[in-house]
C-alpha cells in the first residue's frame, strides 16, 4: 500500500521592511563581534607566550615547547641545544 502525499501548504508572513533590515543589521553585528572576539583571543594568547615590551618568549612557552623539541630530537636522532638568557633589564623601565 502506497502512502499518499499531503498537499503542500505555505503560510507566508507579510514582510516588514524595517524588521528585515533590523534582523540583517543585528546579524552583521553578531558576525563583527565574533570576529573581534576571535582576534582578541588570538592577541591574548600571543601576550601570554611573549613579553609585551621585548617580545621575548616567556618561561611558560619555553616549558611548553621544550618537551616537544626533546621528543622531536629523539625521534630523528638529532642533538638538541638550549640557550637561556635572563633579560631582567627590561623591567627597569617599568
Amino acid at each position: 500500500m502506497r502512502l499518499k502525499r499531503a498537499p503542500m501548504t505555505t503560510c507566508a508572513k507579510p514582510a516588514d521592511r524595517a524588521e528585515l533590515l533590523a534582523r540583517v543589521k543585528s546579524g552583521c553585528r553578531i558576525v563583527a563581534l565574533t570576529l573581534e572576539l576571535a582576534a582578541a583571543k588570538h592577541a591574548s594568547a600571543r601576550d601570554v607566550d611573549h613579553r609585551s615590551r621585548s617580545c621575548a618568549p616567556t618561561i611558560g612557552l619555553f616549558e611548553e615547547q621544550l618537551p616537544k623539541a626533546i621528543e622531536t630530537a629523539r625521534r630523528y636522532g638529532h642533538s638538541l641545544s638550549v640557550v637561556m638568557a635572563d633579560i631582567d633589564c627590561f623591567q627597569e623601565d617599568q
